[in-house]
């Protein structure tokens, strides 16, 4: 099992990736920009999931992305 030192420098890895490429999108609308940036980081996890199952079980995997998604289904 890994330590909280190496969980979390995979996590910020990813947050890092979606910081960058949040930046990068050019949006004149706030909300769209938000929208964009939400998008980039369930991709970003989607991504994410083959590496950060090596620290937590599947079951805790699908779980977080799960609950990940469910703020946005009542839009």
């Amino acid at each position: 099992m890994p330590n909280a030192n190496e969980i979390m420098s995979g996590l910020t890895s990813v947050i890092s990736a979606v910081d960058i490429y949040s930046s990068r999108i050019i949006e004149s609308n706030p909300v769209n920009k938000i929208l964009t940036s939400y998008d980039a980081f369930l991709g970003a996890v989607a991504q994410g999931k083959d590496g950060i199952r090596n620290y937590l079980p599947s079951e805790e995997i699908n779980s977080l992305t799960d609950n990940i998604n469910k703020p946005l289904e009542n839009v």
